[in-house]
C-alpha cells in the first residue's frame, strides 16, 4: 500500500510535530511506495495550535496541500 506522510513545518501541536515526519515515513518500510510532503506558510492562526485554523490544519494553504496530495496519488498509478 502506498503511504504518504503530510506535515506542516510550523505545526505546534504536540501530537504531530513535524520533526517526527521523516522518522514516521521510515516506519513504513514494507510499503510499496512512501512519500513525505512538507509545507510552510499559510494564514496566521485563528485557533489553538492543535486545531484546524492553525498550521496543524494547513490553514490558508488547504488548496495547495490537497493538490499536492492528489498529484502524489495520481503519480502512483
Amino acid at each position: 500500500m502506498p503511504t504518504l506522510v503530510v506535515g506542516h513545518r510550523e505545526d505546534g501541536c504536540f501530537v504531530t510535530p513535524f520533526v517526527d515526519a521523516e522518522q514516521l515515513r521510515g516506519k513504513f518500510s514494507k510499503a510499496q511506495r512512501t512519500g513525505l510532503l512538507a509545507f510552510s506558510g499559510g494564514r496566521p492562526p485563528e485557533s489553538t495550535e492543535c486545531e484546524a485554523q492553525a498550521a496543524h490544519g494547513f490553514f490558508g494553504i488547504e488548496r495547495e496541500v490537497v493538490d499536492a496530495i492528489a498529484d502524489w496519488i495520481l503519480k502512483a498509478n
